[in-house]
């Protein structure tokens, strides 16, 4: 049986609207990551989608799970990803959180400010447990308008070296936490093979100086990752090699002693896998204007309308052979930003599914499911 045949099968059975995840697409593409980055650490952002399923994958290919939340750790240890090797970062750890990880075995944490450094040796401490952690360092030089950027300008994320050394007193006299490393992400959504390597060679230098002011030894570079997909027409696919080549020249040039490395990717090992399917429900003319009306939309697939990024949508159904038009896609909700896109396409017929791509990553994790109190979409996963 043919993959459409399957997902024809599974919608038909389970009903709409819902997520289907291919598992194939899943291996593809942790099978890339690591033919690129043979000799680093490759960590999954749980984040990026949670589903046991999707996690279990990506654990069973020798992925370690990085997360941000209770809620994500949770899921990663029921997923089989081994608590001593994951990474809990996040700017925003509360005490609860942090003594819930260090009692499951967490082992190592980020710090986004001194704050969150010294509450993270007081919570450690009151366990009578010692716990190691990487610093992650907000640089303005890394600001790029051109991806989903989370450092560089005033950020909530990481925190200024110059910070650390303002407060080199309070942080050298800490005794629970062990300082290891830093970490640096630059950016989501990366397609310039050269950008990672850029933020790596910024990130040398800064832990050289945090050394060399702050009298600690740092051999872990978690350098990010950020690997982008594709989500429309202008946008092309990164060339994953020619990005591994540019981060192991700039290792080699500016890295003067051994080093972990430490790589992170939650939209590229899962972003292809899913699609979102809604069933249209109406179909109507309005000055000259074609809506299609869907059973799923922004409340279950929030994405699109959130970040105003586009996904492919197509038609995955009986209309194929009707007149090619203009036609907003829309949710069901009484919200006039209920509108997933406008695309030409043959008008859909009430019945037809329409299918919205690159929904693997950040859909039904990063999305409202209870506004008018709709039933959030099902995930649902083919047989590998």
């Amino acid at each position: 049986m043919d993959r459409k045949a399957e997902i024809t099968g599974l919608l038909e059975a389970e009903g709409t609207p819902a997520y289907v995840y291919d598992p194939r697409i899943v291996r593809s593409k942790a099978g890339q990551l690591k033919e690129a980055f043979p000799s680093q650490q490759l960590y999954f952002s749980v984040k990026a989608n949670p589903n046991v399923d999707i996690c279990r994958l990506l654990a069973e290919a020798g992925f370690e799970a990085e997360v941000v939340t209770q809620g994500e750790l949770t899921a990663s240890l029921k997923a089989g990803f081994s608590p001593e090797k994951a990474l809990y970062a996040g700017p925003g750890k509360t005490p609860k959180q942090i003594e819930f990880a260090l009692r499951e075995g967490v082992q190592l944490l980020t710090a986004e400010s001194v704050n969150q450094l010294k509450l993270i040796d007081q919570i450690a401490g009151s366990m009578k447990t010692k716990v190691k952690v990487l610093l992650r360092l907000n640089i303005p030089s890394l600001h790029n308008k051109q991806s989903e950027s989370m450092m560089g300008e005033g950020s909530q994320f990481g925190m200024d070296a110059q910070a650390l050394l303002e407060n080199k007193e309070a942080v050298l006299s800490l005794n629970n936490v062990e300082i290891i490393g830093t970490q640096f992400y630059a950016a989501s959504q990366i397609l310039d093979p050269t950008r990672l390597a850029k933020s790596v060679r910024i990130q040398i230098e800064t832990t050289k100086q945090l050394v060399d002011k702050l009298g600690i030894k740092m051999d872990v570079l978690d350098i990010g990752g950020g690997f982008g997909i594709p989500y429309g027409p202008s946008e092309s696919s990164l060339d994953l090699h020619a990005c591994a080549a540019e981060v192991r020249e700039a290792l080699k040039a500016i890295c003067d002693k051994p080093t972990n490395i430490i790589i992170e990717s939650g939209r590229f090992l899962v972003g292809d896998c899913g699609k979102f399917y809604a069933r249209v429900i109406d179909v109507k003319k309005s000055f000259g204007k074609h809506y299609v009306i869907c059973d799923g939309g922004m409340v279950g697939f929030t994405r699109p309308v959130l970040v105003h990024s586009p996904h492919h949508i197509e038609l995955f159904g009986s209309a194929a052979n009707n007149p090619i038009e203009t036609c907003s896609i829309c949710g069901p909700s009484c919200s006039s930003v209920d509108c997933m896109g406008t695309v030409r396409m043959p008008v859909p017929e009430i019945g037809d599914i329409i299918s919205f791509g690159e929904a693997g990553a950040y859909g039904w994790s990063m999305s409202i499911q209870k506004f008018h109190c709709l039933t959030p979409p099902k995930e649902l996963v083919l047989p590998d």
